[in-house]
């Protein structure tokens, strides 16, 4: 339940042809397209709770931010 952050950079090494995925320690609320360029998959569904449950507030502001993304590209 509770992450720690690592240093993505670790992640250059990796080919681009492996598909990579990170989870934990990612924010519904963090600047999501640093995520774009080191990875394929995010797994944020912890960040997305309050008290244990989702949080729907939370889940809005994470599709907001994914659209800013989209309509960017």
């Amino acid at each position: 339940e509770k992450s720690v952050g690592f240093n993505h950079k670790l992640l250059d090494n990796v080919s681009t042809s492996v598909n990579k995925m990170l989870a934990g320690n990612i924010h519904y609320n963090d600047k999501l397209d640093k995520y774009c360029k080191i990875t394929d998959i995010l797994d944020i569904s912890g960040s997305l709770e309050t008290s244990g449950e989702k949080d729907i507030s939370k889940i809005n502001i994470f599709l907001e931010n994914i659209n800013k993304i989209n309509n960017e590209n």
